[in-house]
């Protein structure tokens, strides 16, 4: 919400969320850090969503997400009875942790 008005602006992320992972710590100079591809797959996806928002202003303050996860099926998962619809998702990383990385590339896109 910028003063008063709601944006209603619609931003992808194409591609495989990935899980955001435990930080890491280096001991020796007790620096905090993640891991390498995290990182990139950070700066990208920052980068697609600042192209998608254009000269926009930044946003600031309170923010409400609406958003869907939508996932490649498994082969077999296919029937002949399913083969339109959607199913849930079993296996893989924590929503919460695949959500924290979208809000992750939010506050980096700004």
């Amino acid at each position: 919400m910028i003063g008063k008005q709601t944006l209603h602006t619609p931003l992808t992320i194409l591609g495989d969320i990935p899980s955001a992972p435990r930080p890491r710590f280096n001991r020796k100079s007790g620096r905090v850090y993640m891991p390498k591809e995290y990182q990139n797959w950070q700066k990208q996806a920052a980068y697609d969503l600042m192209m998608q928002w254009g000269p926009q202003p930044k946003l600031d303050g309170a923010l409400i997400f609406s958003g869907y996860l939508i996932y490649t099926r498994p082969k077999s998962k296919y029937t002949k009875t399913n083969k339109e619809h959607r199913i849930p998702r079993i296996t893989g990383g924590d929503f919460d942790n695949e959500i924290k990385s979208i809000w992750d590339v939010l506050q980096i896109g700004g």
